[in-house]
């Protein structure tokens, strides 16, 4: 929000944009300069995530950006008993592309947190299920746009089809 403490003015004006903004996904260019000015190599852990409408319960991602290529192997949320996790490789192609891939695998996640979490929908039952994901962009948009992949899904206890029709 643009109203949170302790964000610098220009992160308070791309929260402005982006919430003026309908579209999901950003379009704000990939800066791939910037990923080669260091060697950076991240561990974290958190064990409760804040938020209303945060429907995760802790995170755990390793990631390596080595000679501007980013590898983030793997990042996880837990979700009630559920955990989404995902492994990410992007790497620079170009002054103004990359190359993602990325792979996702839900185990388990429970669907009332997650519809909770929108304030739109009741929902019960878990998802578990397979993704993969490659493209190349300029931004999370055109890497969306241009990209590649596929998901394998499996419901238990509730209804997929449901779901998934009120949510397109």
């Amino acid at each position: 929000r643009t109203n949170t403490a302790g964000i610098t003015p220009e992160q308070r004006e791309d929260a402005r944009k982006a919430e003026a903004d309908p579209k999901l996904l950003p379009e704000k260019p990939i800066k791939v300069p910037r990923l080669t000015w260091a060697d950076v190599h991240v561990n974290y852990r958190g064990a409760h995530i804040l938020g209303r409408n945060v429907p995760l319960d802790d995170v755990a991602v390793r990631m390596d950006l080595v000679d501007g290529t980013i590898n983030v192997h793997p990042v996880s949320f837990g979700v009630g008993k559920g955990k989404l996790l995902a492994n990410a490789n992007i790497v620079p192609i170009s002054n103004t592309q990359v190359r993602a891939k990325a792979d996702i695998r839900l185990e388990n996640l429970d669907v009332s947190r997650l519809m909770a979490a929108t304030h739109t929908f009741q929902g019960s039952g878990t998802i578990s299920g397979v993704g993969a994901f490659e493209g190349v962009g300029n931004s999370v948009a055109t890497l969306a746009g241009n990209g590649n992949g596929g998901v394998k899904m499996a419901m238990s206890g509730g209804d997929l089809s449901a779901l998934l029709v009120y949510l397109s």
